[in-house]
């Protein structure tokens, strides 16, 4: 904003929003002095409420094998006398006062000082907070770090297979006939006639330490891995949970109230109002008195009727100390009506450009299509829309950006032809250089055949990508000499003869593979 912009002291805020619109008419077909301020209401009004706090304790419980770990943790004797503990600091807290004054001056950090804060939004209280710890007997093992193993019940060995638990086995040098396998008639050398001999396997125990155990008479405990104890770690969150209200005064003008309703209470923080915090007063007749924060805010807000060009008088109203105007017509709709009439005859080709811009407004909507952020129709509107956010409708600024789309495509449209006609030509001259010559029979015997999908798949789209460039930098170049003084962006629209030759490229690259004198394996033809 200019020096000369800049809204004296003495201005009123009803003044001030006359010189805003008396800003945008200016260079838009209409005289800033036809904009008249006719008569004035404005005050600051003030908007109260309250904000009741409850306080709460969030609490997480974990579990892990072992002892305590971390620091900055209170640790109990057992996790009986833990869970005590952390009832009896829940219950301190949500009856003590002392959280109140720590949860205000959390507030204060909040914006607006907690002013319109979601319901239910929890405020952490640090100070309040704490993290306790207990260690005990694992209860699954009693502390024992093993389990009764399920194979041997604890006896930490097991029947022996091979002999079933009778210490004596086949005798493996005669297999259980009693006879000498070398001489017959003869008694076994090794078991002397009985048949059998003491087990190999249990040493004629009977018995095999537990393979499950390994001979412990137990299995490590999951539930402790083997630690014999658990932890069980308690974190209290103190924090206090808000229920904001608002006291609207029967009083406050019905256009304060269409603002406050379409801009949202909460949202006044932004600028738009001073907020005032006034801390809990206890009043002994009222406990809840204690908890409950006030708030006051001071909005300026004026009526006042507006005249635009000598027409009828406009009740407007404005909002706030961001001076928000609410209810104006849209007086550059029908300012912009001459230049906008002009620019649709320049979309269709009947006018030149330069003689439809006779207003600021298309301007800056060329400085917006020469930009390129009107590649997308509607942003190019929210783009204009963001320059005139008073007096100008989103069909409007939709139209013009439509329109001036179509005069910067009529301007290009010469070097378009030209670029697509070359880049055509172009493209016929690299399918034909590749695939109507024996290059195409070197690239089929040098590669396999995953490199050459690869190939056939991408070369048609960079050929096309080519054009593409092509053709749009000839519309960038076309703008440049006309608009030498203004910023144009790299990319430009290449319009419906640029995606018909996109199109025409890729049915070149089947034609020409039709006639190739070889085929890709994969051709149907």
């Amino acid at each position: 904003m200019s020096s000369s912009e800049t809204p004296t002291p003495q201005q009123s805020i009803a003044e001030q929003a006359v010189e805003r619109l008396r800003r945008f008419a200016d260079g838009n077909g209409i005289d800033p002095a036809s904009i008249q301020l006719l008569d004035k209401n404005e005050s600051t009004y003030q908007l109260t409420g309250q904000l009741l706090l409850a306080p709460d304790c969030d609490i997480q419980t974990t579990h892990y094998a072992g002892a305590v770990r971390g620091k900055k943790r209170t640790v109990h004797k057992s996790i009986s006398a833990l869970r005590e503990a952390v009832m009896q600091k829940k219950q301190s807290f949500v009856q003590s006062t002392e959280w109140i004054k720590d949860a205000v001056d959390e507030l204060k950090n909040h914006p607006g000082q907690g002013w319109g804060i979601e319901n239910e939004t929890k405020i952490t209280l640090p100070k309040h907070s704490e993290v306790m710890a207990a260690t005990d007997k694992c209860p699954a093992c009693n502390g024992q770090r093993l389990l009764t193993c399920q194979q041997c019940m604890g006896r930490k060995q097991v029947v022996c297979v091979p002999c079933k638990g009778t210490g004596r086995e086949p005798c493996p040098n005669c297999f259980g006939r009693g006879e000498d396998p070398v001489n017959p008639q003869n008694p076994c050398v090794v078991c002397n006639g009985l048949r059998t001999a003491p087990c190999r396997y249990c040493r004629a125990t009977g018995w095999l330490p537990c393979p499950t155990c390994q001979g412990k008479g137990g299995t490590t405990c999951a539930a402790c891995n083997g630690a014999g104890t658990i932890t069980e770690e308690i974190t209290i969150t103190a924090c206090a949970l808000p229920r904001f209200n608002i006291n609207y005064d029967s009083e406050l003008p019905s256009g304060l109230l269409r603002a406050l309703d379409r801009l949202g209470v909460a949202n006044l923080i932004k600028g738009h109002a001073s907020v005032n915090m006034f801390p809990p007063v206890e009043d002994e007749d009222n406990p809840a008195s204690r908890n409950t924060l006030r708030y006051s805010v001071d909005i300026p807000f004026a009526d006042m009727k507006v005249r635009f060009n000598g027409g009828k008088a406009t009740l407007i109203s404005v909002f706030g100390k961001r001076k928000l105007i609410f209810g104006c017509p849209a007086f550059l709709d029908v300012s912009l009506e001459t230049s906008r009439n002009m620019l649709e005859k320049s979309a269709a080709g009947t006018l030149p450009l330069d003689q439809a811009i006779i207003t600021r407004a298309l301007n800056d909507a060329l400085a917006l299509e020469l930009s390129g952020k009107n590649l997308n129709l509607d942003n190019g509107a929210k783009e204009l829309r963001k320059q005139y956010p008073i007096g100008l409708s989103p069909e409007v600024a939709k139209e013009i950006m439509r329109n001036m789309g179509l005069a910067i495509a009529n301007i290009t449209r010469k070097g378009r032809t030209f670029a697509a006609t070359a880049m055509l030509a172009l493209s016929a001259a690299m399918f034909a250089g590749v695939f109507l010559s024996s290059m195409h029979e070197r690239i089929l015997s040098s590669f396999p055949k995953e490199i050459l999908l690869l190939f056939y798949a991408l070369f048609p789209i960079l050929v096309a990508s080519l054009c593409w460039i092509g053709i749009s930098q000839s519309a960038r170049l076309a703008l440049l000499r006309r608009y030498p003084d203004n910023q144009v962006h790299l990319r430009q629209k290449i319009g419906k003869t640029g995606y018909a030759i996109i199109a025409a490229v890729f049915a070149l690259y089947a034609a020409v593979l039709m006639i190739a004198p070889i085929k890709p394996w994969w051709f149907p033809l």
